[in-house]
């Protein structure tokens, strides 16, 4: 931001009308029964960056229907392949559910986690060993191989369409957008004033409440 250039003014007009559209968002976190395992479903958007033609990774950390972690940052390095791209998101989103899985597990409670991509290519890679025809990959990516092997995690297909990570690596078309948002799942009472929107709220919990056991 020191030193903006038309591109970014029209990159902040973009995300201005945006939130001028969606000025209310309700991220629900409804009552759950206590979820056995979480999953990171990752996605990678290759060589999105025009002038460094470095990747993009994002991923939602879900366990059960709440999402507790979210992230979208540029790779630190060039790839020369999608599929190694999606090696690096996978790996990313493998390192935050083995950070959550030492967290239950300090807790005294134990935690499966999956890892989830829509790579088909990326998947035959973890679950083979070595880089196989892939000789520019760095062993350092690798390691997910190892720990698949061992069963510390699974990883496994996602549908493209129900990835909800793919809106956190490129801008995607507006039903796309919104259909992915509602499985995280996210809402805009776009119609409501602040005091219906309160009453539904309130509905809701309600209803969260009837569905919870009781002690």
């Amino acid at each position: 931001m020191a030193k903006p250039c038309t591109g970014d003014w029209q990159r902040i007009t973009a995300i201005a009308r945006y939130l001028r559209g969606r000025p209310r968002m309700t991220w629900w976190f409804r009552y759950q029964a206590d979820p056995e395992s979480a999953v990171a479903i990752t996605d990678s958007d290759w060589g999105g960056q025009v002038k460094t033609a470095r990747s993009t990774s994002g991923g939602v950390m879900m366990h059960g229907e709440h999402v507790i972690k979210t992230w979208s940052s540029t790779q630190k390095h060039v790839t020369l392949s999608s599929c190694e791209a999606e090696l690096k998101g996978i790996a990313k989103g493998a390192t935050e559910a083995l950070g959550l899985q030492q967290v239950f597990e300090e807790w005294g409670r134990s935690l499966q986690v999956e890892v989830r991509t829509d790579s088909s290519a990326a998947i035959g890679t973890v679950h083979r060993a070595g880089n196989g025809r892939l000789r520019h990959v760095r062993a350092n990516d690798l390691w997910i191989q190892e720990r698949v092997k061992e069963g510390n995690f699974t990883v496994s297909k996602v549908a493209g369409a129900a990835n909800v990570a793919d809106i956190l690596t490129k801008d995607a078309a507006k039903g796309t957008r919104e259909s992915l948002l509602q499985r995280m799942p996210i809402s805009f009472d776009l119609q409501q004033s602040e005091k219906q929107m309160k009453i539904s709220l309130l509905e809701r919990l309600e209803e969260d409440d009837q569905q919870r056991p009781q002690q």
